[in-house]
């Protein structure tokens, strides 16, 4: 009798769809799973007169479920980047660590300039750590809006204070990916170990939802969810060995979210998902069991936002659908980070809400997001390491 506690996911990804590499299998780190093999039948027609069904005939297979996890930095990275269809990971940039940096105040914003024209490899639009400045208000997490050699303007981590050069400061443009065309496919192995010799093997495996959920006083969870070629039993495993997945902590709405922000602003939240989705579709072709591929719809990025109720602000950008961006900043305990940006969206529905007596008032808020004209995307992470 299999036991849940002791099912290993592991995986690798494709070169050629369907078709499992010879290769280290890498560890998934989950809290459940519900992957396995799809069949759809037809019934026959055929009139008989003594009412009987003659024959029901496989008309297809695929592999589909999803994986459950709760959010740790590095162990998932290669989902996010498949589930934004994206061409990969950018390289981070790091300037500094150097005494040649200074901070002239804005007003929801502020510019780090440096004498010694380390920016010249930073991008506009793209996110920044920031650390060393004596003022910790100049410190953080900020989003770059203009960049030159000498100078950076960044968003989304205040006005700044104004600060003379001096202390030792760095600052790292991290690495991101954006929602792309860039379809992946997995092979995932289950290894059922306390049956010792029972796997099961699912090819082609592409990704097509991701949900995320951030709740006051809970641990940050999320899901991936797959649509793929086919499933198949074995009694060892495909892989030439296992990879452990990364062992950084797991992340929660307490210690771990240092800014929620709405139109680059701080929003205070009680909570917040997202979730985006691919709108995959099987490709299945005369005389093959299964798809040949897996075919790419829009790029659909939703979510809500729930708060307590203070002021008309989000009601009324909802009411006259404004255009709005939302942010997330992670930091785990080791300065591992995560950021997820959304540049351009709208509330697409609002309710202030009185729940019942001695409740407090929620506003409770559902979001879409869709390209932005500038930078030409509808969703950005960002990650920085610690």
């Amino acid at each position: 009798m299999g036991d849940a506690n002791r099912v290993r996911l592991s995986y690798v990804e494709e070169v050629t769809f369907g078709v499992t590499p010879s290769a280290n299998l890498t560890d998934v780190r989950h809290t459940g799973e519900s992957l396995g093999l799809d069949t759809s039948t037809v019934t026959s027609s055929e009139i008989r007169s003594d009412r009987q069904i003659v024959d029901v005939a496989r008309s297809s297979i695929q592999g589909a479920g999803d994986i459950s996890f709760e959010m740790s930095y590095g162990a998932h990275d290669d989902f996010f980047e498949a589930g934004l269809q994206s061409a990969g990971w950018s390289s981070p940039v790091t300037a500094g660590p150097a005494a040649t940096f200074a901070v002239v105040a804005g007003s929801g914003d502020y510019q780090i300039t440096d004498s010694g024209s380390g920016f010249g490899s930073f991008v506009v639009n793209q996110w920044v750590k920031v650390s060393g400045f004596a003022t910790a208000a100049n410190n953080g997490y900020g989003k770059i809006t203009a960049a030159a050699a000498g100078a950076i303007t960044i968003k989304g981590n205040g006005n700044g204070v104004n600060e003379s050069a001096g202390a030792s400061v760095t600052v790292v443009m991290g690495a991101q990916i954006v929602n792309g065309t860039t379809e992946k496919s997995f092979s995932i192995e289950k290894h059922f170990e306390d049956l010792t010799t029972t796997y099961e093997l699912l090819q082609g495996m592409s990704v097509d939802a991701i949900n995320l959920s951030v709740v006051a006083d809970q641990i940050i969870t999320g899901s991936v969810s797959f649509m793929g070629k086919d499933a198949q039993g074995d009694t060892s495993s495909a892989g030439t060995g296992y990879v452990a997945a990364p062992d950084n902590e797991v992340m929660n709405a307490v210690d771990d979210v240092t800014r929620i922000l709405v139109d680059y602003a701080d929003f205070a939240s009680t909570q917040i998902t997202f979730a985006t989705v691919n709108n995959l579709r099987p490709k299945n072709q005369i005389a093959e069991l299964g798809p040949i591929d897996i075919g790419s719809g829009t790029f659909n990025v939703t979510g809500t936002l729930q708060a307590y109720f203070e002021d008309n602000t989000e009601m009324d950008q909802y009411r006259n659908f404004d255009n709005v961006s939302i942010s997330i900043v992670f930091e785990d305990g080791a300065g591992n980070a995560y950021v997820i940006d959304l540049p351009r969206g709208n509330f697409t529905s609002g309710r202030s809400v009185a729940g019942g007596v001695n409740t407090d008032v929620i506003a409770d808020m559902a979001f879409e997001a869709f390209r932005d004209p500038t930078e030409d995307i509808t969703m950005r992470i960002a990650r920085f390491v610690g």
